[in-house]
């Protein structure tokens, strides 16, 4: 519990743990930082910097931006395990 930062999740991963509760997406996300450069399809670069700015929306989107991108690192670390390799 209370993992950081994504390559926290990987070595906690590594060592057996299944089960994290990581603030790193939604932390991020309220401080208005996108986990990539990318940022939703639906929406421009722009529109959410304005909504960070000026609503708490901007930081909502973010947030659920950066679980996404999160979602990518499990499928890599899961697929790892079943080929016995660490090294993502």
């Amino acid at each position: 519990m209370g993992v950081g930062y994504p390559l926290d999740i990987v070595v906690c991963s590594a060592l057996g743990a299944d089960m994290y509760d990581c603030v790193y997406p939604t932390r991020t996300a309220r401080f208005g930082t996108a986990l990539v450069p990318e940022v939703c399809k639906n929406y421009t670069r722009a529109y959410i910097h304005c909504l960070v700015t000026k609503d708490a929306m901007g930081s909502q989107l973010l947030s659920y931006h950066n679980l996404y991108c999160m979602l990518p690192l499990q499928t890599k670390i899961i697929a790892s395990f079943c080929e016995f390799c660490y090294i993502l």
